[in-house]
């Protein structure tokens, strides 16, 4: 039994991510070594379960429907193993998270740091990116998110609003009129975000009432903390999520301007596969996480001004 559990774990690997090769170094084995795992299921059942071409493979008829029942029952299993790992909730083994690059960087790292100095017996991989990764695929245990779709094969727990502030240097105002309303921006130089040829409209409200702005300006970044950069340097007004400008806003490094109409992003959310257990490694960090950011200074940063 152990040798078809084994070809199973190696089929679905396969399956998910679309490649024998990738299979066999996700489960440290050759890529022959699933093949034959493949090859042997499909002899025991009588069907043909993938095509195959020196490229790519694909699923039959019946391969998809023996993959959902396979992935089925690993999760059960998986689910059985982390039942019973509760029974004793130290943290153990490696935990897996991707982040994104300014979040992560700022506000991430210091609860990994405390994570390991509490949980000796766990060890901590990280992956920085605002591209959303596929967490199936990439064995990804937890990922922090700001915005992004849904997806039914994951749970969503919101860590935080985000908050969007637009600020600038006290040195920039002292020679500009202080905006009054988002119409007063064309008068400002503002630094947008984007990349390539997609420039982010600015986020307002004005109580019930949201909508989405363009602005303009001679300077484009594609990099939030580098349009922060710019800011403290005088170059404009920009907006930004209070978790990037929150320290600089409390050491009156920044003036927020337009408080009255400040909108929200995204909110920032915590996201993992869905399981009924959560092993502890990933559930302890996940409480880490949702304390920190519940108490975290710049999660009042514009919150005087919501309805």
């Amino acid at each position: 039994m152990s040798d078809r559990l084994s070809d199973i774990q190696a089929y679905v690997r396969a399956v998910e991510l679309k490649s024998f090769t990738a299979a066999a170094e996700r489960l440290g084995v050759t890529r022959s070594a699933v093949g034959k795992s493949v090859a042997r299921l499909e002899q025991a059942l009588g069907v043909r379960l993938l095509h195959r071409t020196t490229r790519s493979i694909g699923l039959t008829e019946e391969g998809a429907a023996y993959y959902e029942h396979c992935l089925r029952a690993l999760q059960e299993l998986q689910e059985g193993e982390l039942a019973a790992m509760q029974q004793g909730s130290r943290p153990v083994g490696i935990l897996r998270l991707d982040l994104p690059i300014a979040f992560g960087r700022r506000h991430v790292v210091p609860l990994i740091t405390d994570y390991l100095r509490r949980w000796p017996d766990v060890s901590v991989q990280a992956s920085f990116s605002d591209h959303f990764v596929d967490l199936i695929a990439d064995g990804v245990d937890l990922c922090i998110r700001i915005g992004g779709e849904d997806d039914s094969r994951l749970v969503s727990r919101v860590l935080a609003p985000n908050r969007l502030i637009i600020c600038a240097a006290p040195a920039y105002l002292a020679n500009r009129d202080v905006p009054q309303a988002p119409a007063d921006l064309k008068d400002h130089d503002c630094i947008t975000f984007g990349n390539g040829g997609r420039v982010l409209d600015w986020r307002f409200r004005d109580g019930t009432r949201a909508w989405l702005q363009p602005v303009s300006g001679r300077l484009r970044i594609g990099h939030a903390e580098s349009v922060r950069d710019a800011v403290l340097d005088g170059a404009g007004l920009a907006q930004l999520d209070a978790y990037i400008v929150g320290d600089d806003i409390r050491a009156g490094r920044l003036t927020p301007v337009l408080t009255a109409f400040s909108g929200d992003g995204p909110p920032i959310r915590a996201v993992y596969p869905h399981r009924r257990y959560l092993a502890p490694k990933v559930r302890l960090f996940l409480d880490a996480a949702i304390a920190a950011c519940r108490t975290a200074p710049w999660n009042d940063i514009g919150a005087a001004s919501a309805p």
